[in-house]
């Protein structure tokens, strides 16, 4: 018999952990919903080691019962990620709990809750899969093995779930089982973002880390364009990250400190309300054929589209082609240039800007919470897979 209530059970969130993303929107609707319990782990992820310990929260029936951290590496990053994982397998044995679902952010840690399972730790296992990037590693050896690792627990998981739908055929060339894989994209409390019909704000905003992938160097060299033809235009960055001198070195150099507001790293809870003020949301990905961009489901674009702000983006994604399809926003080349240019012409159309505003409102509540996550936790709560 199928339960109704799915969320009377014991569940364990796993990830290495750089900014707000999905292990905190997960986290948000089982507590919300009053799941009966929920330990919520985060590792340092040594690529963007914002975190310097392992952080540890426990809540009970939506109300937060403990907080713990313990110390850890970042550096160097295969060591770092050995010990994360000896961790993890620490931390499951020595838990009272039983866990009807334990999701896995990574391959490593899913490895380590495959462990645990085989001795009745868990009962589920679901590798949430971010994408797969083949040269995520420099060292040849490691970066095989992660390649490996990535397929061996995509088979042997309850369920993979997939934040890009490009992944779904990777996943079935692996020989996973279509029935065993749930697109589950990032998924957003719609209720807790502010969503403007109308802006008049002259002001742009880039959300995201300081680094290569993000075309984070990029931003300073389009606002010293389109300031040619509007000079009053403002950029809001809120991030951080390991190009933030570069970053500020560039914004001196070319004088535009007065325009552009480096706002630093910051919780969902500093700029749910003011995101939606914003006229464009700029995404400069820097074009790549074998990074995590080509199998992923950038969060900053759906949080661009809740917010109802035009999407500026650049051109060669899958992402990339969804907001132009859908007509929620643009897609130019990689340059300044091209995004100036762009830039130029819909900030003089504020018609057009409310369109594509009222458009990305409709569109974004498919991304709610519920829409996303319900189905695949009934899959692997109560259905035979």
């Amino acid at each position: 018999m199928i339960k109704k209530n799915i969320f009377n059970q014991n569940f364990l969130l796993v990830s290495h952990y750089a900014t707000y993303a999905m292990q905190d929107l997960l986290y948000g609707y089982l507590t919300e919903n009053s799941a009966r319990y929920i330990k919520k782990i985060n590792f340092p992820l040594p690529e963007l080691p914002f975190l310097k310990r392992i952080e540890i929260e426990e809540n009970k029936n939506g109300k937060t019962m403990n907080k713990l951290s313990w110390i850890s590496l970042v550096y160097p990053a295969p060591i770092a990620y050995l010990l994360h994982f000896l961790q993890f397998l620490w931390l499951g044995l020595t838990d009272n709990h039983l866990y009807e679902v334990v999701v896995a952010e990574d391959s490593l840690l899913a490895l380590a809750s495959l462990m645990l399972k085989k001795i009745g730790k868990v009962k589920n296992v679901v590798f949430y899969s971010h994408g797969l990037a083949g040269n995520r590693f420099d060292i040849t050896i490691v970066n095989d093995l992660y390649i490996w690792m990535d397929k061996y627990v995509a088979l042997q998981s309850d369920l993979n779930w997939l934040l890009s739908k490009k992944m779904v055929a990777v996943r079935l060339e692996q020989g996973v089982k279509s029935e065993n894989i749930f697109w589950v994209p990032t998924a957003l409390q719609l209720s807790k973002i502010k969503r403007s019909l109308t802006v008049k704000a002259n002001s742009l905003v880039f959300l995201g880390t300081f680094n290569e992938m993000n075309g984070v160097l990029l931003l300073p060299d389009i606002m010293r364009d389109i300031k040619k033809t509007n000079p009053n235009i403002t950029l809001d960055i809120i991030g951080d990250g390991p190009l933030k001198k570069e970053l500020e070195a560039k914004i001196e150099k070319f004088h535009l400190s007065k325009a552009i507001n480096l706002l630093g790293l910051q919780q969902f809870e500093d700029y749910k309300d003011s995101l939606t003020n914003h006229a464009i949301g700029i995404a400069p990905y820097k074009p790549s054929t074998n990074n995590l961009l080509q199998s992923t489901d950038p969060m900053k674009l759906r949080l661009y589209m809740a917010a109802g702000i035009p999407i500026l983006t650049t051109k060669g994604f899958a992402f990339s082609k969804e907001v132009v399809e859908n007509k929620l926003g643009f897609a130019v080349e990689y340059s300044s240039k091209a995004y100036g240019k762009q830039l130029q012409i819909v900030l003089k159309n504020r018609y057009l800007l409310d369109e594509i505003r009222k458009k990305a409102l409709v569109y974004s509540k498919q991304f709610d919470q519920d829409n996303v996550f319900k189905k695949p936790l009934l899959k692997v709560l109560y259905e035979e897979k």
